[in-house]
């Protein structure tokens, strides 16, 4: 079976926010203090205005007709300032794939698919994030070629 990758368009905010929500539970399990429920009429609304974000790509993974994963990136530009140069880049802000249609590319697909739209506009710089106890898409992110170019650290405040 095929993977089959398209861009977003407006009309996906429902099937965007049913992936989304395979993520938003993983994080929600594990990070209650952070995340919360999101219910789904709000979340597709929410990404029928990414749709319509200029800054903001998405692309959907199909197989037979079937979304099993997507991708939202955000386009950046940041000026030059006293301590960096100006730059451009891609963020992976958002990545799922349905966990029946994992190991089969859809991943790789996706990120290929936002690699060659950055490298049509100009853009050289992929970067991803993820929290710290997403280990699958740390390790999906590394087996696809990114490299830790930062590491964030969190403590309670109170020293616990």
């Amino acid at each position: 079976m095929e993977v089959v990758i398209r861009k977003g368009q407006a009309g996906d905010g429902e099937q965007l926010a049913r992936l989304n929500d395979i993520v938003q539970q993983l994080h929600v399990d594990r990070r209650p203090d952070t995340f919360g429920p999101s219910p789904r009429d709000e979340v597709s609304a929410w990404f029928e205005a990414r749709l319509a974000d200029p800054d903001a790509r998405v692309w959907l993974a199909e197989i037979e007709g079937r979304p099993v994963g997507y991708v939202l990136a955000l386009f950046h530009t940041r000026d030059a300032s006293r301590f960096t140069l100006a730059r451009r880049w891609c963020e992976v802000d958002q990545i799922a794939v349905d966990p029946s249609a994992r190991r089969r590319g859809v991943a790789r697909a996706l990120v290929a698919a936002l690699a060659r739209e950055a490298e049509a506009t100009g853009v050289a710089e992929l970067k991803a994030q993820t929290w710290g106890f997403n280990e699958i898409a740390r390790r999906t992110f590394e087996e696809l070629g990114f490299e830790v170019e930062s590491v964030r650290l969190r403590r309670d405040a109170r020293g616990g």
